[in-house]
């Protein structure tokens, strides 16, 4: 004969708040309806909960003999998570974490691979690239690992325009918008002691905090100027986020209808004190105001910056030049010559650069007579489905290949303006980018 059930059982188990009504008096029938009841809430309480269990339905129900009312409750909503950024950071150190144990493998491997090969082994550039590119992904895990850290590590000397280029690059991905680098002159050399992931959270507090009313279009400002004191030139260097109208409002002459301030978020107060910073507002002559973070100088250091690369020749248009030409645009240095490597190890005239501007300065330097285009889809500056139909306007039959680390059906809606253009996703191996090169070319040279 099988064992009666055990009703008190069930309900105290039962994973749903649980309660039971008999003569108007609600009584919690589980542990999940005790740790929620209160005294508003007419239960027997064993313990105060923020508000009271909603009542979802009631089902009448014999007990004991008894007519009785068994409730389903609900219990409070979870509060969303107070801090955004907390937990992205969270999220990000657990992925920088598993990607530094793989990048340690790959380090390792292709630093004995370059120590074994011969000088004169025609793969031996191929190593020096894998192994200058594992070394920029190291660093920039290590950076990443920073941003995550929940309280600062020790100031560290850093180059001042290397870090502002790089705030720049990750303030345009955080806002969705451009980001414009100006540092002084007399600053651009700098170095400064700080702790670069504190550095970046402060940074990105201001940013979100300012970019959660500002007006679309509007564009961040990132700018460095030596301080001055009371006696002149300070040993501090100033990092200012500013305002920057956008063009249409320039254009039109006119002020935006209700400028909004950059304000001081109370995480960033608490994170430049942390982090031994001054963190301060500034109101700027078009009465628009600033944020202005105090730096460290390190005047024992200087940064020696590199004369600026001279304009790429342009190869003379014509039947004397015979091999396909392809521009390559991408932001990224390091995706940039690996793309270039192949492409011309395959014989094609590649002409490179990271900048959509240039990119379109190269392309009517050569009266448009480009054979293929390949290029990022999103960067800083320009994306590149719209450097595409700029150039498509001056060269409709010119092809287009894209390339991007973001899925194709997020950017769709995107390359969607360009039919014909194919999609290669990143990262990607040597056969399937030039299988796409050449199928795309071989298009263009059958539909002429």
């Amino acid at each position: 004969m099988p064992a009666p059930l055990n009703i008190d059982a069930i309900f105290e188990n039962w994973p749903q708040p649980l309660a039971l009504r008999v003569a108007g008096r609600v009584t919690a029938r589980n542990a999940a309806a005790r740790a929620l009841a209160t005294p508003s809430a007419g239960l027997s309480a064993t313990a105060d909960a923020p508000e009271p269990p909603r009542e979802l339905h009631a089902v009448p129900a014999t007990f004991e003999g008894a007519a009785v009312e068994l409730l389903f409750l609900a219990p409070p909503a979870v509060a969303p998570c107070a801090d955004p950024l907390e937990v992205a950071a969270r999220l990000i150190g657990g992925i920088a974490h598993d990607l530094n144990n793989a990048l340690m493998a790959v380090t390792t491997s292709t630093e004995l691979l370059a120590q074994a090969i011969e000088p004169q082994h025609p793969a031996r550039a191929d190593v020096a690239q894998v192994v200058a590119a594992t070394r920029r992904a190291v660093e920039q895990v290590r950076i990443v690992s920073g941003f995550a850290r929940r309280h600062p590590a020790s100031a560290a000397s850093v180059d001042l325009l290397t870090t502002m280029r790089r705030h720049g690059r990750l303030l345009g991905r955080l806002l969705d918008r451009e980001v414009a680098v100006e540092p002084d002159a007399e600053v651009a050399t700098a170095h400064v002691m700080v702790d670069p992931g504190s550095l970046e959270r402060i940074v990105a507090r201001i940013a979100l905090s300012w970019a959660a009313s500002e007006a679309p279009g509007t564009r961040l400002g990132l700018h460095a100027r030596p301080a001055v004191g009371r006696e002149g030139p300070s040993e501090t260097v100033e990092l200012v986020l500013r305002r920057i109208p956008s063009a249409a409002v320039a254009l039109a002459g006119t002020p935006p209808a209700s400028p909004t301030d950059i304000r001081l978020p109370a995480e960033a107060l608490t994170l430049a004190t942390e982090a031994g910073l001054t963190l301060r507002s500034e109101d700027s002559p078009e009465g628009i105001n600033a944020v202005v973070i105090g730096l460290p100088r390190d005047r024992t250091r200087t940064t020696t910056l590199a004369a600026t690369p001279p304009s790429p020749a342009v190869p003379a248009p014509g039947p004397a030049n015979a091999r396909p030409t392809i521009l390559v645009v991408e932001d990224d240095a390091t995706a940039l010559g690996t793309v270039a490597m192949l492409l011309r190890r395959e014989g094609y005239e590649v002409l490179t650069t990271t900048s959509p501007s240039s990119a379109m300065a190269l392309f009517r330097a050569r009266d448009a007579r480009v054979d293929l285009l390949v290029t990022d889809v999103i960067m800083p500056t320009l994306d590149g489905d719209l450097l595409a139909r700029q150039m498509l306007a001056l060269a409709p039959d010119l092809p287009v290949l894209y390339m991007s680390g973001y899925p194709a059906d997020i950017l769709k809606g995107r390359l969607a303006a360009t039919p014909g253009a194919r999609f290669l996703p990143k990262p990607f191996t040597p056969t399937m980018l030039l299988a796409q090169v050449r199928r795309l070319l071989d298009d263009a040279l059958a539909s002429r």
